[in-house]
């Protein structure tokens, strides 16, 4: 009687097992041995195996798991059952490996994916149970419980158990390194694991691909570029790469490059709504709103539900004036998702622009509460309680801005213009020469320094000289053609006792300066003429 022998034939179970299970189609059955159970077994898997020589699809293998059950529920034993559980686990993890393609391998995970996942599993899982060597079928596993929904414990046992099964081979391990360091919560042993990974397969796109996601998250995006670079010269037919690879031009305002990115992953996989959202973006930053608008309703068609992309064709829609559109935008992404954080402070915009500032403040104490450590959310709501006139609040919210990120300049200047406006003038210099120290060429604050240090009615605050040297850097970084500013360099001269100068450059304002201006300008003019220096007026606290 002859015996299967399997555990030492099969150096790598990732390998195709056809030419091998030809080996094992060649016994007889005795006339002696037909009518046992065990013989029986024999005779179905003898079967088995040749209808698994030529099983390819999902249609061919099914058969083949319910058959080779069948095998083991006669009757076998010894190395004949110990073959048969290795066909039965082989066969279930190629079946998952072919519904795999449609979760892993697409741009877009199928939309059914959740039920997929939840057979796979009882797939893989029946397969381990019968043979629990193969290590693709640890590493499938893996991938399943580590999708949203499932069990990152889980899955980081079954990459263990995959790299220990792979040890002397790179196939499985390599890609398990990669799907496990996924699964890391230290950055430092997630880096580490996806170079251990391109140790094992430095001409893995995949593992060049992870590795470039995690520098890119850690906004080290030169590293994240090069990686993805290399993976596309790896596999240029990969979207993946080149979306993610546009995504990095991008950051560093490399926007016509980056639309040509876009567009080589819509070429590639034109079924990608995210893809359509990315090149709209570009579309938008070059101004060009149509484009922008036709591949956002392009998205849309692909993903109805596309929050991202509603949210973008809001605030394209806020970019021509269209307040309204963009307003119905807004709603349609808060109702899809109540805690949209760019919706509620896109939303609270709009809101200040009808200078419904109480609307836009609770807004955006809304989306503060849902990321209480974001500064930028609180510099925000601190310049709306200046705009509704509540400086108090105004001031306290500065401060507390200040405290998060003291490198802040823009809340130095809000604060230092609502001290300005609130006659607390020493106040006002002192957080404008702080702005400075970050920012020195922001021609704003040049501007209002300069104002208060020519026209503060308290003498010990006035230094025209200074004034005068910030004014003519804040003109010179408009090219003199800000009224206002200058404006500032007239009050300049005129504070140290040049109305010869000051006379001038309050004429050049006017010259340069709108409708809106032209009153208050005369007025300086008119002080000036007189050879008196302008003064700014203390307001009540």
């Amino acid at each position: 009687m002859k015996t299967r022998r399997h555990a030492a034939l099969f150096l790598n179970p990732l390998l195709p097992i056809l030419g091998l299970l030809a080996i094992f189609c060649t016994s007889a059955i005795s006339a002696q041995e037909k009518g046992t159970a065990q013989e029986k077994g024999r005779e179905m898997l003898d079967q088995v195996m040749l209808d698994k020589l030529s099983a390819r699809s999902l249609a061919q293998l099914s058969p083949i798991v319910r058959d080779t059950q069948a095998a083991i529920d006669v009757g076998l034993s010894g190395d004949d059952l110990k073959f048969a559980n290795f066909l039965l686990a082989a066969t279930l993890t190629e079946r998952t490996t072919l519904v795999s393609r449609l979760v892993f391998d697409r741009p877009q995970p199928h939309p059914k994916w959740p039920d997929m996942r939840r057979l796979a599993i009882v797939d893989l899982s029946r397969a381990i149970k019968a043979d629990a060597s193969i290590a693709q079928t640890h590493f499938l596993l893996g991938r399943y419980l580590a999708l949203p929904g499932g069990d990152r414990k889980r899955a980081a046992e079954a990459f263990d158990v995959a790299i220990r099964l792979d040890a002397d081979n790179k196939s499985v391990r390599a890609k398990a390194l990669i799907y496990r360091a996924n699964l890391q919560p230290d950055p430092k042993k997630r880096l580490a694991g996806y170079n251990e990974s391109l140790k094992l397969a430095p001409r893995d796109a995949e593992a060049l691909r992870a590795r470039g996601l995690f520098f890119f998250s850690a906004q080290k995006i030169k590293e994240a570029q090069a990686d993805f670079a290399a993976g596309i010269k790896l596999n240029a037919s990969d979207a993946t790469l080149h979306q993610a690879y546009g995504l990095t031009l991008m950051h560093q305002q490399k926007i016509a490059e980056a639309k040509k990115s876009f567009d080589r992953v819509i070429e590639l996989a034109p079924e990608t709504a995210m893809a359509y959202v990315h090149r709209a973006q570009c579309h938008a930053f070059l101004k060009n709103s149509d484009a922008a608008l036709a591949d956002i309703e392009k998205s849309l068609k692909l993903s109805s539900r596309n929050s991202a992309a509603i949210l973008l064709r809001a605030r394209v829609h806020a970019s021509i004036g269209d307040a309204q559109g963009a307003r119905t935008d807004v709603e349609q992404v808060l109702k899809l998702a109540p805690n949209n954080v760019e919706a509620l402070l896109l939303r609270a915009n709009l809101k200040a622009g009808k200078k419904d500032y109480e609307g836009a403040i609770a807004d955006v104490e809304t989306a503060h509460k849902l990321r209480p450590k974001s500064s930028d959310i609180l510099l925000q709501e601190a310049l709306l309680f200046s705009f509704a006139k509540r400086p108090k609040q105004a001031i306290e919210t500065f401060g507390r801005v200040l405290e998060i990120a003291p490198d802040r300049w823009t809340a130095y200047r809000g604060r230092g213009d609502v001290f300005l406006n609130m006659g607390q003038q020493a106040k006002a210099i002192s957080d404008y020469a702080a702005a400075l120290k970050i920012e020195p060429k922001q021609t704003g604050v040049l501007n209002n320094l300069a104002w208060v240090l020519s026209t503060s009615p308290d003498a010990k605050l006035r230094d025209g000289r200074r004034a005068i040297g910030l004014a003519k850097q804040a003109c010179e970084l408009t090219e003199y053609k800000q009224a206002h500013i200058i404006s500032t360099l007239a009050a300049g001269y005129a504070e140290t006792g040049d109305f010869d100068n000051a006379v001038k450059w309050s004429k050049k304002a006017i010259e340069v300066g709108d409708e809106s201006l032209q009153e208050p300008l005369r007025k300086e003019l008119a002080s000036y003429l007189e050879k008196k220096p302008w003064r700014e007026l203390k307001q009540q606290p």
